[in-house]
């Protein structure tokens, strides 16, 4: 899973209609010199259709750290802003009246996902917010020049004459947003296969390309629920031991190294001796790339989280020197002023410390946040994740409860009474009612309209709808889950309870120890 998805707080004026109508509100944050457009989405293409400009489209949330770090870092870079002129910039928050029907139109869930479009309306990519500024940018513009999209450049790439892929197309596929994909270039179960497939076409003299696709694939089998064959098992891991043995090549995918490096160990080779010391390897690897300077702090505690779950995998536990670093990274991401800064980083910081097992540590620094934070639902989200981790189910389920009392925003508390609704099933088994009560207040805050069960606000009901299952097979009374089934479906109807027949990626976790339970920003 990219963890590095800690990037923009929006700052919204109210938006009133729905759908396409639904305006686009004006900038009030710190990049206010990025002209973003003020209208409905379907004006925003009309824009960019009579002024033959691309379109570019980011989908996030007051709230989300991963978004809250893509405004103080993208979005305030003169570099960007700069690029902006050439296209049509428009954002949507996904609390906003008619974004979740918007998400479906779209195939967008996770927060933030960032989409650039042709003048005539075709999807040309998805990009990450997770590579550095430098190859953010080069993504960015390779995009805004190329004529074909990503769909036509796979095409090209896996059929007989992939030698008609240009060089800075195998790079627009290798920076592609894969963890956003929604199955729009490959359906999920086919993803990993299809990303190493990828690889293993792209040409020698593209070598950091083909090793952000192998890698990409890796981390996509990681995340489940199709492993690898033992074909490319065997393929990837062989990259794999050059690419951490080779200080250039570790740089050229450090945010890969980084962000989804324990899973893909653990995707690479079973338990045992032989996985213990790659893991070893991986993690000196990136303690290499940690010793070069010009690092965000959320870059850098990111990968001194992913070095605390490879050295706990390896020998049990993370090392004191390197415990002792992240404390010392934590006390600086607390130190930020830039409050958008601040929240992506701590939150970082949070997960880097509960990897470590430092919990009082992280319970320390995530209540300090809390009081000075104007999102305090998601720092309780994290408390919550965090008691979870420390074996104590009923801190946990108190910090559910608030951070649901406290959330705002239409799709916002859908999720977090999910969240609230599937942790009283699991840790609360003697409270049956209280999770059916729970359940009903979350149902309540449902719009009335089919925004209610569209975009992430289906993906959590169907999650709901699962945990109803589980609880069921844990032995859960007759009756509580009966009326809970009754309730999702006079929400949802019988056929929206199923599980879609692509399944949609679950969006990544808050603060949460290795590994992740799933769901989240």
């Amino acid at each position: 899973m990219k963890l590095r998805l800690r990037l923009a707080r929006l700052i919204l004026a109210p938006c009133l209609s729905l759908l396409a109508a639904m305006p686009v509100c004006a900038s009030r944050g710190g990049d206010d010199a990025i002209a973003w457009f003020d209208g409905g989405v379907d004006a925003a293409f009309a824009r960019a259709r009579a002024s033959d400009q691309p379109l570019f489209l980011y989908w996030g949330a007051s709230w989300c750290p991963p978004c809250n770090e893509i405004q103080a870092t993208i979005f305030r870079r003169a570099e960007f802003i700069e690029r902006t002129r050439r296209f049509v910039p428009v954002r949507i928050d996904g609390d906003e009246p008619g974004a979740q029907a918007l998400a479906d139109r779209f195939h967008v869930r996770n927060y933030p996902t960032m989409i650039l479009f042709s003048s005539t309306g075709a999807e040309v990519t998805r990009l990450q917010g997770e590579a550095d500024m430098g190859m953010f940018l080069q993504a960015l513009s390779l995009a805004l020049g190329s004529v074909r999209t990503a769909r036509e450049v796979i095409d090209l790439a896996l059929g007989a004459d992939p030698g008609r892929v240009r060089a800075p197309e195998w790079t627009l596929l290798s920076s592609y947003f894969w963890e956003a994909d929604e199955g729009r270039l490959f359906p999920p179960a086919q993803l990993p296969a299809g990303l190493l497939r990828l690889a293993r076409a792209c040409p020698s003299s593209q070598r950091a390309d083909c090793d952000r696709l192998a890698f990409a694939g890796v981390a996509a089998a990681a995340r489940g629920p199709v492993p690898l064959s033992e074909a490319d098992r065997a393929w990837a891991l062989a990259r794999a031991r050059k690419v951490i043995a080779d200080g250039a090549r570790s740089r050229m995918v450090f945010d890969d190294l980084a962000a989804s490096g324990p899973g893909m160990v653990e995707q690479l080779l079973p338990d045992g001796e032989e996985r213990r010391e790659f893991a070893l390897r991986w993690d000196e690897a990136l303690g290499r790339q940690l010793a070069r300077a010009g690092l965000f702090p959320v870059d850098r505690l990111i990968a001194l989280m992913a070095r605390a779950r490879l050295e706990v995998m390896a020998q049990g536990a993370a090392s004191a020197a390197l415990r002792r670093e992240i404390s010392a990274a934590a006390r600086a991401a607390a130190a930020i002023r830039d409050p958008y800064e601040r929240m992506a980083a701590v939150s970082a910081a949070g997960d880097a410390l509960s990897a470590a097992r430092q919990f009082d540590e992280a319970d320390a620094l995530l209540q300090a946040e809390l009081a000075r934070t104007s999102n305090g639902y998601y720092t309780m989200i994290e408390l919550a994740a965090l008691a979870r981790a420390r074996g104590d189910p009923a801190q946990a389920i108190g910090w559910y409860e608030k951070a649901f009392a406290a959330s705002r925003g239409d799709a916002t508390r859908v999720q977090w009474g999910s969240r609230y609704v599937i942790a009283l099933m699991e840790l609360a088994p003697g409270e049956p009612q209280r999770a059916v009560s729970a359940l009903e207040a979350m149902i309540a805050t449902l719009p009335p309209d089919r925004e209610g069960v569209s975009g992430r606000n289906a993906f959590y009901l169907r999650k709901v709808a699962r945990a109803i299952d589980a609880w069921e097979a844990a032995g859960a009374p007759a009756e509580a889950v009966a009326r809970s089934r009754a309730l999702l479906a006079g929400t949802m109807g019988g056929e929206g309870l199923k599980s879609p027949s692509t399944p949609v990626q679950s969006p990544p976790v808050p603060n949460a120890p290795p590994p992740r339970p799933a769901g989240g920003a």
